[in-house]
C-alpha cells in the first residue's frame, strides 16, 4: 500500500536484474537521469516524459535548450 523508497527500488532492481528507472516509472517516481531513462525502450520512455511533474518539465526543456546551444557553438 506504501510506495518504496528509491534505496529499496535500487536494491530491488539490483536483485532483479532490471532498469532502476524502469521500477521508478512504475511506482510513479522519476528519478532525473535522462541519459540513463532515454535507453530504455521507446514505451517506457514515453511513460518517464508523461509522468513528469511540471518542474521536472520545465528542467527538461531547460537541459534542452543548453544541450542545443552547446551542439550550435561545436559548429
Amino acid at each position: 500500500k506504501k510506495k518504496p523508497t528509491d534505496r529499496v527500488i535500487t536494491k530491488l532492481s539490483d536483485a532483479l536484474n532490471i532498469p532502476e528507472n524502469q521500477l521508478l516509472i512504475k511506482v510513479g517516481k522519476v528519478k532525473m537521469d535522462f541519459p540513463e531513462a532515454l535507453t530504455i525502450s521507446r514505451s517506457e520512455s514515453l511513460a518517464l516524459l508523461i509522468a513528469l511533474s511540471d518542474e521536472q518539465w520545465e528542467e527538461l526543456l531547460t537541459y534542452s535548450a543548453y544541450i542545443k546551444l552547446k551542439s550550435s557553438i561545436r559548429r
